[in-house]
């Protein structure tokens, strides 16, 4: 019966039925029928989703995937579908309830492991993405991104040493990845001037900038170096070059442009930049929004 219905799948567009959800929801609700059948039902769309970033439709999915909680309830893949659907919709918080859940039924699904750091990191929630990344290690020992994400947690809680052998790590694994190994010096070089070796830290930087010299990223993060040590001209220079290479759609990039601003005594240009980093979508910290309403710098 599983075949057939499978097979009769395939002579049915889900994208041309008239209402497609509610003639899955039958089928969805039927223990018997096998989990895999109805995902391979919902995944064209599910990447549809992932391409478009609709949220109409990704709605309309997780009423399927919320019934194959119900319906599969020990089954990793229906918390997992579930939890992509509100990552891809950056309904973060229950991103990360689906995916605690699916890691409970599935440690070893490292796609779920990597989202849920991506979730953690975005919440800020520094002792988490600590705590799972270790446990990660211990499953996925040769992966990159756990060290990275380690790292990153790590120095958030000014634990500078472990932050350090961590990155060492990735950047050991990632040797051969420019993109990645520049994420990991970077990081690197943030962990050099916590421990207060400002010259080995503004060396990394520099060697981030001659590997990629047009990376607006690696501007912006030698512009903080410079902003951290009160060098507000400076910072201005790197931060400016950041925005020519295309950092002008970053909205972290936008938002410290404004705090260079602000700290040069003109909030007014300081507003402006905020308030583009908040248009520009997701990815501002999470003062944004309060320097905007109170017209005041926070970090």
């Amino acid at each position: 019966a599983q075949v057939a219905l499978a097979a009769a799948s395939q002579n049915n567009s889900f994208s041309k039925a008239d209402d497609p959800i509610a003639a899955l929801i039958p089928l969805f609700e039927q223990e018997g029928i096998n989990i895999d059948i109805k995902i391979a039902k919902i995944l064209p769309e599910i990447k549809r989703v992932a391409d478009s970033g609709d949220k109409i439709l990704a709605t309309s999915l997780l009423q399927l995937t919320n019934i194959l909680e119900r319906v599969h309830p020990n089954d990793a893949k229906a918390f997992a579908a579930s939890g992509d659907l509100y990552f891809l919709t950056n309904q973060l918080p229950l991103a990360r309830e689906r995916y605690e859940k699916t890691l409970s039924l599935d440690d070893r699904q490292f796609m779920v492991w990597e989202n849920l750091f991506y979730v953690l990191q975005a919440q800020e929630d520094w002792e988490a993405l600590r705590m799972q990344t270790e446990l990660a290690m211990d499953f996925f020992p040769n992966k990159g991104s756990v060290y990275l994400y380690n790292g990153m947690a790590s120095a958030e809680l000014a634990a500078w040493d472990d932050a350090l052998d961590a990155l060492e790590q990735a950047g050991l694994i990632f040797s051969l990845d420019k993109v990645r190994l520049i994420q990991v010096l970077l990081l690197r070089g943030k962990v050099l001037e916590g421990l207060d070796n400002l010259p080995a830290a503004e060396t990394v930087f520099q060697e981030v900038l001659g590997m990629a010299p047009e990376n607006p990223m690696a501007m912006h993060d030698y512009a903080m170096f410079f902003y951290r040590r009160e060098n507000y001209s400076k910072a201005l220079s790197w931060m400016e070059k950041a925005l020519e290479a295309g950092g002008n759609k970053i909205a972290i990039i936008l938002e410290h442009f404004g705090d260079i601003w602000y700290r040069l005594e003109k909030p007014e240009k300081a507003l402006e930049y905020w308030s583009a980093a908040q248009k520009s979508g997701s990815g501002g910290s999470k003062w944004l929004s309060k320097k905007i309403a109170d017209k005041k710098l926070y970090e």
